[in-house]
């Protein structure tokens, strides 16, 4: 599980407050703002493995899908995904239709 993004410490991200990874204060209340400033990768790994591609049984969905049903999962919640995967019915450019038109 990649995680590629956010090795620095951002104060303020976007009104979300604290954020290191792409975990933010704002989305992880139960974490303390040390704690997110002072995350290690594999923490963030274990959180992004516990909230989001857990929940989606992830071994379940196509090989074509995964990255992108966790980028989906991420961005607009497990619940969300979990409705857009059977419609998309295994294709992914139907799978990024359906997130574009939630965010119209």
């Amino acid at each position: 599980f990649p995680v590629t993004i956010g090795r620095t410490v951002v104060e303020d991200d976007a009104g979300r407050g604290v954020s290191k990874f792409g975990i933010t204060k704002d989305f992880h209340p139960d974490l303390t703002e040390d704690q997110i400033r002072n995350m290690s990768k594999e923490q963030a790994i274990q959180i992004y493995k516990d909230k989001y591609v857990s929940p989606l049984n992830i071994d379940t969905i196509p090989d074509n899908m995964k990255y992108m049903a966790i980028d989906s999962a991420i961005n607009h919640g497990v619940g969300k995904t979990k409705q857009f995967l059977p419609k998309a019915n295994g294709n992914p450019a139907e799978l990024l239709k359906q997130r574009k038109a939630l965010n119209a």
